[in-house]
């Protein structure tokens, strides 16, 4: 077996004897506009929101009203109905391997924009649960083997559903591999009874689909990730100062799995 590439790695906390209480005085700004975007072989989509005030605790709401299109190379032009949600939505719209597009919205006034290429097909060799021995227990983790089709670099986005809800996502790029990109997301330890809502049990139901994006969805996706753990906004790919990515990208639905803990594989990094 390859070298398995893993975005998402169990965290080692490091503890210090030393502790110091700080103060930190925190300061309204206006809120700024958050754009979730895609177009795919399947259809198009975007999700506007707002930043919030980080003590808030509601969730936020979508922003409505906004004309969003995506604007094809070959001058063609998709406008997305408006669900009265936030969420902006077309099944007309479906994305060309090798052609760019160009998603702009204007919302009350202000305009941005945020270009993307849409990625070739990809072939899915296998999806299966996997264990490996980590940090001293059993590391439980969903794992995807893709069929890469040259030796330059191709970028993948997993995101896995349990029982038909979000469970969580990975992200990485094949690091050169000419045959076989190894993708996972580690799900849960064998003895962690910390996070008992995490363990996937006999019977459980899970999705997934494998997303290829380009290089700027794959730094966006890494900034997140870095951004959740370390308290910073990601990198963001829209112009005029709007917060999130638009991506053109292929999607490959995996087949569902019924989880049985007899099927799991032994995994060792060779």
């Amino acid at each position: 077996m390859n070298k398995i590439y893993l975005s998402l790695l169990a965290a080692i906390c490091i503890f210090t004897s030393c502790r110091k209480d700080l103060d930190f005085e925190y300061r309204s700004i206006e809120p700024i506009y958050v754009i979730e975007s895609s177009i795919t072989n399947e259809g198009a989509m975007a999700t506007i929101t707002q930043t919030m005030d980080m003590m808030s605790s509601d969730d936020p709401e979508g922003v409505k009203g906004a004309n969003v299109t995506i604007t094809a190379d070959d001058g063609t032009i998709y406008k997305l109905t408006d669900n009265g949600d936030g969420t902006y939505t077309s099944d007309e719209a479906k994305g060309i391997g090798g052609h760019t597009y160009v998603m702009t919205a204007n919302i009350g006034g202000l305009t941005t924009s945020s270009s993307s290429v849409m990625q070739d097909k990809l072939k899915l060799d296998s999806a299966y649960f996997a264990k490996i021995k980590m940090m001293g227990a059993e590391m439980f983790m969903f794992m995807a083997d893709i069929i890469t089709d040259r030796s330059d670099n191709n970028y993948y986005h997993l995101i896995m559903q349990r029982n038909g809800e979000y469970y969580g996502w990975s992200a990485t790029d094949n690091h050169g591999s000419p045959k076989i990109c190894e993708l996972g997301i580690g799900c849960y330890y064998s003895k962690n009874e910390d996070h008992e809502e995490d363990i996937i049990h006999d019977g459980d139901t899970i999705t997934a689909e494998i997303r290829r994006i380009n290089k700027k969805t794959y730094d966006y996706l890494e900034t997140a990730f870095l951004g959740v753990r370390n308290g910073y906004n990601p990198t963001p790919n829209f112009t005029n100062g709007v917060l999130g990515y638009f991506s053109a990208h292929y999607v490959k639905h995996v087949p569902t799995i019924i989880y049985n803990e007899k099927s799991v594989k032994e995994l060792r990094e060779k």
